[in-house]
């Protein structure tokens, strides 16, 4: 009995903790590229970063003029992120080709920006962990609970016999 509440008890710690430490280690930035580009009318730029798919990146600047930003994905289409002018801040998850097209509009523009990346493809796993061991670690503290319980009962109907 007392194995199974410390069990259940260990389980349960070990999910709490892990709450945090998923949200504080998905939120980390894995990657950060800062650059200053002078894109001329009609034309473009690749900048490549780092990542993995499916974290969750940021694009944020300055442009004087209105510039396309697209994330590349060959074969398949691109994803338009927009046509960015002033200051900036863009999200967009990162696709497994990890790089920007930034295309000159009608005017050349100075592009300054700087590209973050964060880790939240691990929160995924990291709640998932947390929530099956606090989901395991209720169900045994409840099993002792109703094992302690019976016990309590046996030992009340022995004291009535003798």
């Amino acid at each position: 009995m007392k194995v199974l509440l410390t069990i259940s008890l260990l389980l349960l710690f070990f999910g709490v903790i892990m709450v945090p430490f998923t949200l504080y280690y998905s939120n980390s930035v894995v990657y950060e590229k800062s650059f200053h580009l002078f894109v001329g009318e009609k034309s473009g730029y690749t900048i490549s970063f780092g990542g993995s798919p499916g974290d969750l990146a940021k694009i944020k600047g300055y442009s004087t003029y209105p510039v396309l930003v697209l994330q590349e994905n060959p074969p398949y289409a691109g994803d338009y992120l927009g046509e960015l002018k002033g200051n900036f801040s863009k999200t967009f998850y990162v696709m497994p080709f990890r790089e920007l097209l930034i295309e000159g509009g009608n005017y050349p523009s100075n592009v300054t920006a700087e590209i973050l990346v964060y880790n939240t493809d691990f929160s995924q796993t990291g709640y998932t962990i947390s929530g099956v061991l606090i989901g395991l670690g209720l169900v045994l503290l409840a099993y002792n609970r109703a094992l302690s319980k019976q016990e309590s009962v046996k030992r009340g109907q022995r004291k009535k016999r003798k």
